[in-house]
């Protein structure tokens, strides 16, 4: 497998293909796809950094780590070439990078410590310091690796007047430490900018290691907001934009997937959506063997907690359907006109549980038929209401568990696709949508 490939394009194609053989064929990639073929080519010094990276794309690039999990500088560079050829120029990109799709109860509770642990730094209460950063040590053990951890340590350090076992520590940072915010802290992928604050916190490290002084702009440390990871697409939320970590563009998706039309025929469905922090546009096409479909969706914000516990969610709807009537001498396509609204929300009983509830309202429903002119037909489409308990496995993948139009429903939910059965109707209900 060429790396460059691999997760550069968000297209679900499979992941939202509502299907357990998804879920058996991504464990099975993640089984036999842990070292990747190198380009050379693609790796470049990073002179801000000091470090030499990988080109993933033009947006983004990683760290590269050599057999002892250090970073690659210029000191270490040609013995990294050599761990290569080794190798055949194979990269074991997914023990020498931070796991991205997992999910654990504990990840709130650790960026709850990690902004304690800034706030001391900046009260100058260092044995807190300490004992928050054994704490996250002690419930995750890669944090030096992924996060200033260890900068953070060593500045307390030298502000006690300990200024050898400052150095110490500055040094193991600028060895292993590739980023500033760790994946487990919700919310903050992107926001360390080109890896600006890492940086300036290199260069303090570098120079107090060569016993030069630099300023240190404090404001950097700032305690960060502890957030709750939510699912894309979950009632009351749009797109997360953690799911996007390759992503080129962070405001786009694009999703196929399964559906069901207006007659209960299976469909298939294909999104496009693009959003802002506000609002979003989701362009959508399904086909089924009678209908074909072509709509458009305005999903709107109306609220979202800073700390994406709660959220609401209003999304008007139109769409225009060709339905194919089958008669004895021939066939009859006739359009028809469906639009609405739907309301949604969502609120994080717990880190990765959290309850979720939509409402959606057809103006043609089965008390407003549509009359389809110049023919005798009539069609309807029937309003429906969720509300289910969703508990977040992994990124991009939830169990749901609720009511379903009085029919109780249980199954599973990847990012605005979901695949559950009716315990009433007996029957399996395969949605997508990402509004």
């Amino acid at each position: 497998m060429n790396f460059k490939f691999k997760k550069v394009i968000r297209i679900n194609a499979f992941k939202n293909c509502n299907s357990f053989f998804y879920i058996l064929v991504l464990n099975s990639v993640i089984l036999f796809t842990q070292c990747t073929t190198f380009k050379l080519s693609e790796i470049s010094y990073n002179s801000k950094k000091n470090l030499f990276e990988y080109r993933i794309n033009k947006d983004y690039y990683i760290t590269l780590r050599n057999n002892s999990m250090e970073l690659v500088d210029s000191t270490n560079i040609n013995d990294f070439y050599k761990e290569l050829r080794a190798r055949k120029n194979k990269y074991p990109f997914k023990f020498r990078t931070e796991n991205n799709d997992l999910l654990f109860s504990s990840d709130l509770e650790m960026a709850k410590i990690y902004s304690h642990v800034q706030s001391s730094i900046n009260s100058k209460d260092y044995a807190s310091v300490f004992t928050g950063l054994n704490l996250l040590r002690y419930e995750y053990s890669d944090i030096d690796n992924y996060s200033d951890c260890l900068f953070l340590e060593a500045y307390s350090f030298e502000n006690l007047g300990m200024t050898d076992t400052a150095k110490y520590l500055y040094k193991n940072f600028l060895k292993i430490a590739s980023k500033k915010y760790s994946n487990r802290f919700h919310g903050y992928k992107f926001c360390d900018t080109n890896d600006s604050i890492l940086i300036s916190e290199r260069n303090y490290a570098m120079a107090f290691c060569n016993r030069i002084h630099i300023p240190l702009d404090l404001k950097k440390t700032e305690p960060i907001l502890p957030k709750y990871f939510f699912g894309s697409y979950q009632p009351g939320y749009m797109l997360n934009r953690e799911d996007l970590e390759y992503f080129t563009s962070k405001n786009i998706d694009i999703s196929l997937g399964l559906n069901r039309d207006m007659y209960n025929n299976l469909a298939i469905s294909a999104q496009f959506m693009y959003q802002n922090d506000k609002i979003g546009c989701n362009v959508f096409a399904q086909k089924s063997r009678y209908i074909s479909t072509l709509g458009m969706a305005i999903p709107i914000k109306i609220l979202q907690t800073k700390t994406n516990r709660f959220s609401i969610k209003f999304s008007p709807f139109i769409a225009e359907n060709i339905i194919t009537y089958y008669r004895a001498a021939d066939t009859l396509n006739v359009n028809a006109i469906d639009f609405g609204a739907r309301v949604s929300t969502g609120f994080y009983i717990l880190p990765k549980i959290a309850l979720g509830a939509y409402y959606e309202y057809h103006f043609y429903n089965e008390n407003n038929l549509y009359s389809i002119p110049q023919t005798p037909y009539l069609v309807h489409w029937k309003n429906e209401y969720d509300i289910s308990t969703y508990y977040n496995v992994m990124k991009n993948f939830s169990i749901k568990a609720g009511v379903k139009n009085n029919d109780f429903v249980f199954g599973l939910f990847l990012s605005g696709s979901e695949i559950s059965w009716s315990f009433i109707k007996k029957e399996l209900i395969l949605r997508t949508k990402l509004f």
